[in-house]
């Protein structure tokens, strides 16, 4: 795991996005077939999941028993395609320094679309807390469904785990012309993201303010809508910042502006070096036993 944050930091493109392409394209196919069967949608989604979960586990297995470096480079490669905490780093880096300049375009073009968005609805704010709020949001939302909760699937079932976490995360936004099928995609993309939400929101606790993001988990989570709540609402409150999420504000602090991303991005790069050093010391005494 240690090795694949390394090629994801220092190489976040390379050949990942064909990787997933082809894992797109296997669930895109398996679900055109079952609808074509008339398949129930939490059946449609449980298939396309579980072809990802399974090719991978068996491919794994496959490469382990030829030899174990094989299986090793594997899992290293497989927590490459899914693991994407240097390029959320990257941006919340270049939405501070383009604010920092008075750039506000810049920054603005970093964002989501759905982040762009939310920076629209919120007329309330300055250009600048808006284009803040959003970022930070956004790295926070990043930080959890492209780094901790895939980690945290790995170390539960290995590359597996973390493959059909990640595939689940691209259904539940990906299949928006399908009621039924957008409807299933989510429920079960929130059931994976139950347990990971409060890993990930106990380490932003840990490497920042306990209190208030103890707090916010308990009193503003509930009551706040949006993707990975729970995280993003810890996480503002453990980086002392106020958001406006799903219409309901969580956080404590003041609203961010360019100085707070800042602060922020600190706060993930401790997070996100906890948990890779939690992982190595977990590997090597597997290895020493």
């Amino acid at each position: 795991m240690v090795v694949a944050a390394l090629l994801d930091y220092h190489y976040p493109s390379a050949w990942r996005t064909r990787a997933q392409a082809l894992a797109l394209n296997l669930s895109a196919h398996a679900r055109t077939l079952l609808i074509k069967q008339a398949a129930p949608a939490p059946l449609v989604w449980g298939a396309c999941v579980a072809l990802i979960g399974v090719l991978t586990l068996l491919l794994g297995l496959a490469l382990g028993f030829v030899s174990k470096l094989l299986g090793w480079v594997f899992n290293v490669l497989v927590m490459y395609v899914v693991v994407d905490f240097g390029a959320t780093l990257s941006r919340l880096r270049n939405s501070y320094i383009f604010l920092r300049r008075g750039d506000t375009e810049a920054a603005h073009s970093l964002l989501a679309p759905a982040s762009g968005e939310a920076v629209a609805a919120n007329v309330n704010l300055t250009e600048e807390q808006a284009i803040a709020s959003a970022a930070l949001q956004g790295a926070l939302v990043s930080i959890h469904q492209r780094g901790f909760a895939p980690l945290f699937w790995f170390l539960l079932l290995g590359p597996a785990g973390a493959a059909v976490y990640w595939i689940a995360g691209y259904l539940s936004r990906g299949w928006a012309q399908d009621e039924k099928l957008r409807a299933a995609a989510i429920y079960g993309f929130e059931v994976l993201d139950w347990l990971p939400q409060r890993f990930t929101a106990l380490t932003f606790a840990v490497v920042g303010n306990f209190e208030d993001a103890l707090l916010c988990w308990r009193t503003q989570a509930r009551v706040a809508a949006g993707a990975s709540a729970l995280a993003v609402a810890a996480g503002a409150g453990a980086s002392g910042v106020r958001l406006v999420l799903g219409g309901a504000e969580v956080g404590l602090g003041e609203l961010p502006d360019a100085d707070a991303l800042e602060g922020v991005e600190a706060m993930l790069w401790r997070a996100a070096l906890s948990w890779l050093g939690a992982v190595f010391l977990i590997g090597f005494a597997l290895w020493l036993g």
